[in-house]
């Protein structure tokens, strides 16, 4: 290692150690090309914007075909975010009818589906997801849902989150 000046602000001298791979470079030359808008960010800042982008969701990989993660009957949890692969659909779905807006859940289903409703059923710690619908003697479970069918109730719950994100991404195919 090779030590080196290098100023602050207060143009102090300072002594720092480069590494030899000359990883670290001058921070006063660095520092004078950079556009003002870029100068001195306070490490708070860059901690706010870490969390800020944390919050942000992207479902670009959500599969709806006859083996995709979302038509399993899992363990349920308290879900306050669809998972990135939707195969906590029905504890998310629950989590927004106990703590959401389970009105609006209600109203995109019967908006799509007229009369129809969602359930999610739950047998010991299980849950899996179920819609009702007018002439049908018996609930459709995830797996026999249409993959349109299901990919839309993928992006409601997504959408509905009870901790919604400043970005949220559907990469629709």
């Amino acid at each position: 290692d090779q030590e080196r000046g290098v100023r602050d602000d207060s143009a102090e001298q300072q002594h720092a150690v480069e590494p030899a791979d000359g990883s670290v470079q001058g921070e006063e030359q660095e520092e004078h090309r950079r556009p003002d808008h870029q100068r001195n960010v306070e490490p708070d800042q860059l901690l706010a914007l870490r969390e800020r982008m944390r919050s942000w969701r992207f479902y670009d990989h959500v599969r709806t075909d006859g083996a995709a993660p979302s038509r399993q009957a899992r363990i349920g949890t308290r879900t306050m975010v669809l998972g990135h692969d939707g195969a906590d659909l029905a504890a998310a779905w629950q989590t927004i009818a106990e703590i959401g807006d389970a009105a609006a859940l209600a109203e995109a289903v019967d908006s799509a589906f007229p009369g129809s409703r969602v359930s999610v059923d739950v047998r010991a710690g299980i849950f899996e997801l179920a819609l009702s619908q007018p002439g049908m003697l018996r609930p459709l479970v995830a797996a026999e849902l249409s993959d349109g069918t299901l990919r839309y109730l993928l992006w409601v719950a997504a959408l509905l989150s009870p901790r919604p994100a400043e970005l949220t991404v559907l990469n629709e195919p």
